[in-house]
């Protein structure tokens, strides 16, 4: 999309889903919003506990 200025708005943004952070945006026609995972090692470790157990619970290997 491009505005009054001939630059381009970015509608859509990807949001990590631990954190919030906003990782990127995104051409599109309407306003979107994306979730995946961002490169801190604190949602890293997140996305490998499994589901269910709270990060407190979890027990190394």
């Amino acid at each position: 999309m491009r505005n009054i200025y001939g630059r381009s708005l970015e509608l859509g943004v990807i949001i990590c889903k631990h954190c919030g952070e906003i990782i990127d945006t995104v051409d599109t026609e309407n306003v979107v919003t994306y979730y995946s995972q961002c490169d801190h090692s604190q949602c890293k470790e997140k996305e490998q506990l499994p589901v269910g157990i709270p990060p407190e619970k979890a027990v190394s290997l």
